[in-house]
C-alpha cells in the first residue's frame, strides 16, 4: 500500500486521491486472498481519513468477495473494520457484535489476536 496516503504532509484530498487510485489497481488484480485484503486495508483508510462513504463501500464489496472466496480471515478483517467504525461512534453493541463475528472468524483462520 502506498505509504503516501498516510503522510500527513499531503493534503487530505490528495491521500483520498491516493486510495482511489490504490483501489483502482487492487481492482485490476487476480481475485484472489491478496485482492481481498488490500480491499480491506484500503477500506480501514478510508475509515482513518473520515470518508464514511467509500469506507462502507469498500469493506461491503470485501466482505462479499471474502465471503465468495471462503477466506475466513478477510471476513474476520472485514467485521474488525465496521466494528471498529462503530466504536468511533459509539455505538456499541454494534461494535461488540462486529468484534465478536471478527473473532469467530479469526479463530477459525487460526489467526491470534
Amino acid at each position: 500500500m502506498d505509504p503516501c496516503i498516510q503522510n500527513t504532509s499531503y493534503a487530505l484530498q490528495e491521500r483520498k486521491q491516493f486510495l482511489i487510485k490504490a483501489y483502482h489497481i487492487v481492482k485490476a488484480s487476480q481475485i484472489d486472498t491478496t485482492h481481498v485484503r488490500n480491499l480491506t486495508t484500503i477500506a480501514f483508510r478510508n475509515l482513518r481519513l473520515g470518508d464514511i462513504t467509500l469506507f462502507k463501500k469498500r469493506t461491503s464489496e470485501a466482505l462479499a468477495l471474502a465471503t465468495r472466496l471462503n477466506d475466513s480471515f478477510a471476513i474476520g478483517d472485514g467485521h474488525w473494520n465496521y466494528a471498529s467504525y462503530y466504536n468511533q461512534l459509539q455505538v456499541f453493541d454494534s461494535a461488540y457484535h462486529h468484534f465478536d463475528t471478527a473473532n469467530k472468524y479469526f479463530d477459525k483462520s487460526g489467526h491470534i489476536l
